[in-house]
C-alpha cells in the first residue's frame, strides 16, 4: 500500500492534520487509528471549556472531535481503526501495521504525520511504601469510568496530583456524588490551570495540600487509607486519610515509544517529545509531529493550530518529493536558558520561504510574578518581553520576526528568564 501523506494517530493532531494537508493540495491522506474511533482523549472530556478559539464555540470534547471530523474531505483521506502500527521505518519510509481486516502490512509513504498523543505516568515511577490493593488507578482512567461508562470508581477519593486531569476529575467525582477528601500535590503550587484549582476550591471546596506528599499506602484487598506528610522536611508526623479509592495524576508525557529508539529522528529530554521546526518537521525531512506528541498542551485549540500549521510544509514536502530532500537553510538551535523548562520549536529553518512571523512557546520553572523573557544569540539581543505572573501550567507564546534572525553568525538563540526587581 502506498500514500502520499500517512498520519499515525486520529486524535485532534491527526485529523486536523489530514484537514490542513488536503487543503493546501494532498489528495492521499492515510490516517491509522488504533482505537475504535476518532477524537482520543477529547472522547472522555464531556465537560465544556474546548473551541472558543479555532470554532468561537464553547464544547465538549466530543462535539470539538465531531467538527474536526466533519471538515475532513474523504474523497482524499482514508481512516483504518483498531489498527496498530508496530514500527516505522525512516530509512525506507513505510510503515509496518496490523488490524482485523488486512493482517500485517507495510504502508509506503512520503511524508509522515506522528500524532500519537501522550499516556498518563504509572504509579510505579513513584516510590511510595505499602501494598497496592484494589481501589487505586490513574485519573484518565477514571474519567473514562465515569464519562463513558457511568459507573463511579469510589466513593471516598483522594487524588495526587493536581495537574489539568486530576483536577478535572475531582470536579466531576464531586458533580457524580462520590466524596472527593483532598487533592495532594508534591509541590508547592499548582501543576494544573489557575482556573480549574480555582473552582476546585470555591465551587466544590476540595481542599488542595501543597507541598505533601503520600507516605505510605494502606489496604490489603482494597484500600483503606494513605498516610499524608510533608515532601521535603524529613519529618516523621503524617496525617492518616481514610478513603477506598486513590487517584494518581502524576505527569502527562508524550508518546513516543515508536520511535524513541532511533537515533535518527532527535528527542529532547526537556519534553521527552521529538524536536521540530517553526513547521513541527522533526529532525528527518518530510517526518512531522504535532499536539500533545510534541509536548503537553492544555488547550487542545492549541493543538489544532499546530497541525493547521504543518499542513502548507507538509503539502510543499509531497508536492516536490524526492527533490525536496535537497532543500536548506540557515538553522537556528532554541536553548532554554535560568528559570526555563523548555522551549518549542526546539530549531528554526531561515530560508526565504520562512514565514515573517515565528511563533515560540515556552514553559517555565517555578512560578513568578513580574518577569523579563531575553532573547538573544551570543553576538546581539533580539528582543525584551515582558510578562507578569507566570507559571509552569501556562505556556507563554512569543511572536518574534524573522529578520531578526538574519543578520548574526551566531545559530544558538538562548532564552532565558529573570524577575524585575
Amino acid at each position: 500500500m502506498n500514500t502520499d501523506l500517512l498520519i499515525i494517530g486520529a486524535g485532534a493532531g491527526g485529523i486536523s492534520s489530514a484537514y490542513a494537508a488536503t487543503e493546501h493540495g494532498v489528495k492521499n491522506v492515510v490516517i491509522l487509528e488504533k482505537g475504535e474511533s476518532f477524537g482520543g482523549i477529547l472522547n472522555q472530556c464531556i465537560h465544556s471549556g474546548f473551541g472558543s478559539i479555532i470554532f468561537k464555540e464553547d464544547l465538549t470534547g466530543p462535539e470539538y472531535a465531531s467538527h474536526l471530523f466533519n471538515m475532513l474531505n474523504f474523497s482524499y483521506t482514508k481512516i483504518f481503526f483498531y489498527t496498530t502500527v508496530l514500527d516505522i521505518d525512516f530509512k525506507n519510509r513505510s510503515v509496518y501495521a496490523v488490524n482485523t481486516k488486512f493482517g500485517t502490512f507495510r504502508i509506503s509513504f512520503k511524508a509522515l504525520v506522528i500524532a500519537t498523543g501522550c499516556y498518563e505516568l504509572p504509579l510505579g515511577n513513584l516510590i511510595i511504601p505499602g501494598s497496592r490493593p484494589a481501589g487505586i488507578m490513574s485519573a484518565g482512567a477514571a474519567q473514562k469510568i465515569v464519562n463513558r461508562y457511568g459507573y463511579l470508581p469510589g466513593k471516598s477519593v483522594a487524588i495526587f496530583g493536581s495537574n489539568i486531569v486530576g483536577l478535572t476529575v475531582a470536579r466531576r467525582l464531586a458533580q457524580e456524588g462520590a466524596k472527593v477528601l483532598c487533592v495532594v500535590e508534591p509541590f508547592p503550587y499548582c501543576r494544573g490551570p489557575l482556573r480549574d484549582e480555582y473552582l476546585c476550591r470555591t465551587d466544590y471546596t476540595i481542599p488542595i495540600f501543597y507541598s505533601k506528599n503520600i507516605s505510605r499506602i494502606i489496604g490489603k484487598k482494597r484500600i483503606k487509607g494513605i498516610e499524608v506528610s510533608e515532601t521535603a522536611s524529613g519529618s516523621k508526623k503524617f496525617n492518616y486519610i481514610e478513603l477506598d479509592t486513590l487517584l494518581y495524576a502524576i505527569d502527562l508525557v508524550p508518546e513516543n515509544s515508536l520511535f524513541c529508539c532511533n537515533d535518527s529522528l532527535k528527542l529532547d529530554h526537556l519534553t521527552n517529545g521529538p524536536i521540530v521546526d517553526q513547521y513541527m518537521q522533526t529532525s528527518i525531512p518530510g517526518i512531522y509531529a504535532c499536539g500533545n506528541n510534541v509536548y503537553i498542551h492544555n488547550i487542545v485549540d492549541f493543538v489544532t493550530k499546530d497541525a493547521l500549521k504543518l499542513g502548507y510544509s507538509v503539502a510543499k514536502f509531497i508536492k516536490k518529493f524526492p527533490h525536496s530532500f535537497l532543500e536548506n537553510g540557515k538553522i537556528v538551535y532554541l536553548k532554554p536558558g535560568d528559570n526555563i523548562k523548555f522551549i518549542v520549536p526546539q530549531r528554526l529553518t531561515i530560508n526565504q520561504d520562512s514565514d515573517k512571523l515565528i511563533e515560540i512557546f515556552v514553559k517555565v520553572k517555578k512560578p513568578l510574578g513580574k518577569v523579563v523573557f531575553s532573547f538573544e544569540f551570543s553576538d546581539k539581543k533580539i528582543v525584551k518581553k515582558i510578562r507578569t505572573n507566570v507559571v509552569p501550567s501556562n505556556i507563554e507564546k512569543f511572536t518574534l520576526l524573522i529578520k531578526d534572525f538574519e543578520n548574526t553568525d551566531s545559530d544558538n538563540l538562548c532564552v532565558s528568564l529573570s524577575e524585575c526587581l
